[in-house]
């Protein structure tokens, strides 16, 4: 074995051997010097990119503004997918509330940075860019948060209070009740269901009348059958 070596190391195939060797080196090397080249480049571009862009800080004089500071600022909204981890509730929202999730973390999202005021009595229906209210879907589709961004909690108050009040004297005369006043409070929880699932029920009026008829037969049914 060692005479073997000997004979290689010293033979003819050492130097052609070396030489293949020293090619293979020098294409490495040239191929890490043009990424070190494309990668100069790259950054190069992007400092003139940066710089082309970039708002002078200086903003006395108008003829300064650029573009830029006339784009819409872009804001990332919360989404079902990103808040809710778990794949299994996910897929339940999806399916039971459609896109109706997604808009109500949009409108959320704005009303709880809306200040103290919106919050009291509501963002309204129309574009504001003073609290970045501008995009064009309003309405979550679901009642009790349509009301509470549009009108605020005062508004909400003065929505469920009559609710209340209507399940308060059902209630209260429980020991009354017959299959009619079961049928009512029946379909009074399936308007609830509805109106959360699929909304206009408490705001629209062509179904609210509805509403208020069935209020007033739970808490008066003996004075409107008469």
């Amino acid at each position: 074995m060692l005479v073997a070596y000997l004979f290689v190391w010293y033979s003819p195939a050492k130097s052609s051997m070396n030489s293949a060797i020293k090619r293979y080196n020098n294409n490495i090397i040239k191929q890490e010097t043009n990424k070190k080249q494309e990668n100069t480049k790259s950054e190069n571009r992007q400092e003139n990119t940066d710089k082309e862009c970039r708002v002078p800080d200086n903003k006395e004089d108008g003829k300064n503004t650029t573009d830029l500071e006339k784009t819409e600022k872009v804001i990332v909204y919360p989404t079902v997918n990103s808040v809710i981890k778990n794949a299994t509730v996910r897929k339940v929202i999806s399916i039971s509330l459609s896109e109706r999730g997604d808009f109500l973390l949009k409108n959320n999202y704005t009303y709880v940075r809306s200040g103290l005021k919106n919050v009291l009595f509501g963002m309204g229906w129309s574009n504001r860019e003073s609290i970045n209210y501008t995009y064009s879907r309003k309405m979550v589709e679901i009642d009790f948060f349509d009301i509470l961004f549009h009108y605020g909690f005062v508004g909400l108050f003065v929505y469920i209070m009559p609710l209340i009040y209507t399940l308060v004297v059902f209630f209260k005369n429980i020991k009354e009740r017959t299959k009619d006043k079961l049928y009512y409070f029946l379909i009074f929880l399936l308007m609830c269901g509805i109106s959360t699932l699929s909304g206009h029920i408490f705001t629209a009026p062509a179904v609210s009348i509805y509403l208020a008829l069935l209020v007033l037969l739970m808490v008066n049914e003996r004075e409107i059958v008469k």
